[in-house]
């Protein structure tokens, strides 16, 4: 029955992140500027950059996947931070890009933009998101709601 519940809420049954096994490819500042997209299991991220005089601009739309809008018609919250790292690999910072909160997961993609501070040796960055949605209850049955995130390690292997 547990495992029964699992698969249906999307809760994971044992250890940390729930998408720890999604691949994450940082996406390297020393190409000036670029455009490209990400997805997970939950979202979809669209994205374009560029690095000027030690600042980063960065901006886009994020959009759930049918795993998050075809079954939770209410979003709590949504967070979408944008993660940075150095030639080593090491995270330097995370800062938050976009913040929604009680909106329906159906309206559409949610435009963010911002112009970023680059911290000293920052060399690539990647996404990291947190959210909650829910169903409602109609009738007898019990709404059920689904916590979702990613945020990627603390250091990766970037390309040579």
């Amino acid at each position: 029955m547990l495992i029964l519940v699992s698969l249906i809420v999307g809760v994971p049954l044992a250890g940390g992140a729930a998408h720890a096994s999604q691949q994450v490819d940082p996406i390297e500042l020393s190409l000036g500027k670029g455009t490209g997209s990400r997805q997970t299991e939950d979202v979809v991220i669209e994205y374009r950059f560029s690095v000027s005089a030690g600042t980063l601009t960065v901006s886009g739309k994020v959009g759930f996947t049918a795993q998050v809008s075809d079954t939770f018609n209410t979003v709590d919250y949504f967070n979408l931070r944008i993660v940075l790292f150095d030639r080593a690999g090491k995270r330097l910072d995370m800062m938050e890009l976009l913040t929604k909160t009680d909106f329906s997961s159906r309206s559409g993609a949610l435009n963010f933009g911002k112009v970023l501070a680059l911290p000293q040796g920052a060399s690539a960055f990647t996404f990291a998101y947190a959210g909650q949605a829910h169903s409602a209850s109609t009738g007898d049955a019990i709404p059920f709601s689904k916590s979702f995130h990613y945020t990627p390690p603390r250091s990766l292997t970037l390309p040579k």
